[in-house]
């Protein structure tokens, strides 16, 4: 639980150090003009005194660069990501950052650290099951982002400075009630009409086409009739099992490392621990002497009229961030700490709960060690693998020569396209990492040789290009009963559009549409609506027949006059429709619908006033960028 929590936070606001909730929009803030000033050459920009340094920039660029080489893999390069921007993108965060700081700190807007203190304990990503605050989650996260409590306090400091500025305008958007009621009627009107559906499926084609038909057809759809790009893919596949023979790993060998690292078998013990924070030491003192008199930290709380302790959950030594480990670990099962300070405060911290630490036996580890060891054995030789490879790709030895030079894996895709099918619509056995081999597959050009792939496990592949098979229309003999199935297809959609232009150019005021629909058995009659412009039913009563709700039927029924007929597609083929009714969306006016669009168009405003307050904060307060430093980065 904890790691999930973790790494939503971290892929959220913590890791992206608040920056969300002070950028709105990155049209809204630009960047300053960039100059060459007489700038410190480690700071890469400044905003008045407000200066963010150039590794600052870099560990971000570094950071995000990492990122997409998860996702495209490691052939993704710093230079591309230059090329496509990444690092403007992160330039112009920073420079929002520190001008948003700057106005804050030159307006005065000040943050108590009491206040900073209870909105971290309240803040949700900090929540465990129970919906209190675990301190657990906290310095996991801390942690996890390389974040002392110092320094997280900093950055939730100055973010909750931002809110406070970006809050006082927001809320000061006002919003006609006008204009609220004018787009709740427009998004509350509604249409009903008498409609058919005409199911091309249901329409028989007695016509056998003709061979020109059918040819016509096929070249007209060619697209459908031609095969993908497919590849002729060879591989080499490096891993440390290939290197190393288990059996070699004596048990002598096995257990010395079990000895010099028991540590790494170690269950640290755990603590349930429960926690009260105050703003100064003679208030922890107040309470701690009444725990002293005996009583625990929850009657003591009690007794003083303070706020009860708040649960910590389960905690080991190493989760301690800017607390001594004394303070927790240093106490019997019920006791409590003397009061420890740390950037939040003064604490009285209790143990609830003592979980002790144990060591896993050998033998329930053997087969790890046995693989730690594989691997740390296989270091050198995968390199000198690596090594023997590129020499042997550099002078055009063939895949195969290599694989039974090096005694490793050999792997030979004949035919695969970017899905990883061949042509069949197998997948054939034998991907090393899917994604990532056919991603880079695909970018590698025909007779070369992509770079060394590291996998997480040690091992390392590459793989060549030996052809490329461009798409390639398939003959038509070959594809001849998918194209008479086609044209057929082609030939009831033509019918069913027909008809649906026959029965609109007939239907009048009166019209029976049930008469129409039992006259004919290719055709359904339904009432449809009411439903809004958006395709939904406003009733609880009424589900909308989705078989009859097209964008181009939408269109025309909020198009045309009542009593008005249309024809318009639809997945299943064609509907008639002849409105019947308008609803005037009066019936939408309820509070909670009002609320809704308030909210909408009050946020709207609110970012529009954002935009205007950040344009004048960049005349104010002028970015400056070293632009040396920032062109030196974009070329490592």
């Amino acid at each position: 639980m904890i790691q999930g929590m973790t790494r939503a936070v971290k892929e959220s606001w913590l890791l992206k150090g608040f920056l969300g909730l002070v950028m709105m929009s990155f049209g809204i803030w630009g960047v300053g003009d960039a100059i060459r000033p007489p700038i410190d050459p480690n700071v890469v920009l400044m905003v008045e005194d407000f200066d963010i340094r150039t590794e600052e920039l870099q560990r971000r660029f570094l950071g995000e660069v990492r990122q997409v080489q998860n996702s495209l893999g490691p052939q993704f390069t710093g230079k591309q990501a230059v090329e496509l921007g990444i690092l403007d993108q992160i330039q112009q965060q920073l420079i929002n950052w520190a001008t948003a700081n700057v106005a804050v700190t030159d307006w005065g807007i000040i943050m108590p650290p009491e206040v900073v203190r209870d909105m971290i304990q309240r803040e949700p990503a900090f929540h465990d099951q129970t919906g209190q605050f675990n301190q657990s989650y906290y310095y996991e996260t801390l942690s996890a982002n390389q974040l002392s409590e110092g320094e997280f306090f900093s950055l939730f400091t100055s973010d909750l400075k931002q809110k406070m500025l970006f809050s006082s305008v927001t809320a000061n958007a006002g919003v006609p009630l006008a204009l609220v009621d004018g787009l709740l009627d427009y998004r509350t009107e509604t249409r009903i009409a008498d409609s058919l559906l005409i199911d091309k499926n249901e329409i028989d084609v007695s016509k056998t086409p003709n061979e020109n038909e059918l040819i016509e057809t096929y070249e007209r759809n060619i697209a459908a009739y031609t095969s993908p790009e497919y590849r002729n893919v060879t591989a080499i596949l490096i891993l440390p099992d290939d290197l190393v023979d288990a059996a070699s790993i004596s048990e002598d060998e096995q257990r010395i490392y079990y000895e010099e690292n028991r540590h790494l078998y170690e269950i640290q013990e755990k603590r349930q621990v429960a926690q009260i924070v105050f703003d100064s030491k003679e208030e922890a003192d107040r309470v701690y002497e009444v725990v002293i008199a005996g009583k625990t930290l929850s009657e003591a709380a009690l007794e003083t009229g303070i706020n009860p302790p708040v649960e910590m959950g389960e905690i080991t030594a190493d989760e301690l961030i800017g607390i001594p480990q004394e303070a927790v670990f240093g106490v019997g099962l019920n006791g409590v700490a003397p009061p420890t300070e740390s950037d939040f405060g003064w604490h009285l911290f209790e143990v609830r709960a003592i979980q002790r630490g144990a060591i896993q036996m050998f033998e329930a580890v053997q087969q790890n060690i046995v693989t730690v060891l594989i691997e740390e054995q296989a270091v050198d030789l995968i390199y000198e693998a690596s090594v023997f490879l590129e020499d042997e790709l550099a002078a055009g030895t063939p895949l195969k020569e290599i694989s039974t030079a090096l005694g490793t894996q050999y792997l030979d895709f004949t035919a695969i396209d970017r899905e990883g099918k061949d042509p069949n619509g197998l997948t054939p056995p034998g991907y090393i990492d899917k994604d990532r081999f056919l991603l880079t597959a695909f970018n590698t050009e025909e007779g070369q040789d992509s770079a060394l792939i590291e996998l997480e496990d040690g091992g390392i592949y590459t793989i060549r290009i030996e052809k490329v098979i461009l798409p390639t229309p398939k003959p038509f003999s070959e594809v001849r009963p998918e194209v008479v199935l086609h044209w057929q297809q082609l030939e009831q959609g033509r019918i069913a559009e027909n008809l649906a232009v026959t029965l609109t150019s007939e239907i009048g005021p009166s019209t029976s549409f049930p008469a129409l629909a039992a006259a004919d058995d290719r055709v359904t009659y339904a009432q449809l609506g009411p439903v809004n412009r958006f395709g939904e039913s406003l009733q609880l009563d009424y589900i909308i027949n989705t078989d009859l709700i097209s964008q181009d039927v939408l269109e025309r029924l909020f198009a045309v006059t009542q009593g008005e007929s249309f024809y318009a597609p639809v997945e299943a083929g064609h509907a008639v429709a002849r409105l019947r009714e308008i609803g005037s969306g009066l019936q939408g006016r309820d509070d909670s619908a009002r609320d809704q669009v308030l909210s909408s168009v009050k946020n709207s405003m609110g970012e529009d006033l954002l935009a205007q307050l950040f344009r004048g904060l960049k005349k104010r307060y002028p970015a400056v960028v070293n632009q040396e430093a920032l062109d030196q980065l974009a070329l490592q």
